[in-house]
């Protein structure tokens, strides 16, 4: 069985009360939230005993229209191990988002919050952190709310954004030397002046005797007073406007 059928089976497997049913190779409809959770392995890796899997969640309202597209890794000593690794970070990292989105469950450990843009006033999910190369009682003490949240609001007040749900996918890491990378996907895209914001807070975090230290974060932002049901892509032109 491939990587694709072995995600969609195991998807299928623990999202059994949201009525979750195997459409297709690595596609899986959820009928309590009414979203459809496409899977594709990206690389697969084996070295020594270990397996790397790397792949993309789409999370779409219809099958094949645009949808919310977050990155997965997950590392075991097989394929099926490392599939299931990366897809219990989303499970718990991004997958709350979208219930609670989709009035499903209050599951979010940070309450909604509230940003005032230029482009008006969204309401904000925060989801889970979700951490690799973290030892316990090793996470950050600010919370989800202000460990990234807090200095990226900062930048987004200043934005036009656009009456329209977006959604953020937030990864910073710091190695062993204290080499940063970071990533931050606006709405699918890379958002340069996030990438900054998140390098600048993982310069904060502390050494670590692994070699990689690593958060994740899933970031919904629903308009007030307008649509809030619908996950649309802007055009080249909307995303420039709104990001100036």
């Amino acid at each position: 069985m491939g990587p694709q059928a072995q995600a969609a089976e195991l998807l299928a497997t623990v999202l059994v009360n949201e009525g979750a049913e195997v459409r297709a190779d690595g596609l899986v409809y959820l009928s309590g939230p009414r979203l459809f959770v496409q899977v594709r392995p990206t690389q697969v890796m084996e070295e020594g005993p270990m397996t790397m899997f790397m792949g993309t969640i789409t999370t779409s309202l219809e099958v094949g229209r645009f949808g919310a597209t977050v990155t997965v890794v997950g590392v075991g000593v097989d394929l099926r191990s490392a599939v299931g690794e990366a897809l219990a970070h989303w499970l718990c990292g991004t997958l709350p988002v979208f219930l609670f989105w989709r009035g499903r469950h209050d599951c979010l450990t940070s309450p909604p919050g509230e940003i005032v843009t230029k482009g008006g006033r969204f309401t904000v999910l925060r989801g889970p952190l979700t951490a690799r190369g973290v030892g316990e009682g090793e996470s950050p003490q600010e919370g989800p709310d202000r460990f990234y949240w807090g200095p990226l609001s900062a930048v987004l007040e200043t934005c036009r954004l656009l009456p329209r749900v977006h959604w953020f996918e937030l990864f910073a890491s710091k190695g062993a030397s204290d080499e940063v990378e970071a990533t931050c996907n606006w709405g699918n895209k890379g958002w340069v002046n996030g990438d900054g914001v998140l390098r600048e807070v993982a310069k904060t975090w502390p050494p670590t005797d692994q070699p990689m230290r690593s958060f994740r974060q899933f970031i919904m932002l629903l308009p007030q007073g307008a649509d809030q049901e619908t996950l649309t892509a802007p055009t080249l032109w909307q995303r420039l406007r709104q990001r100036a």
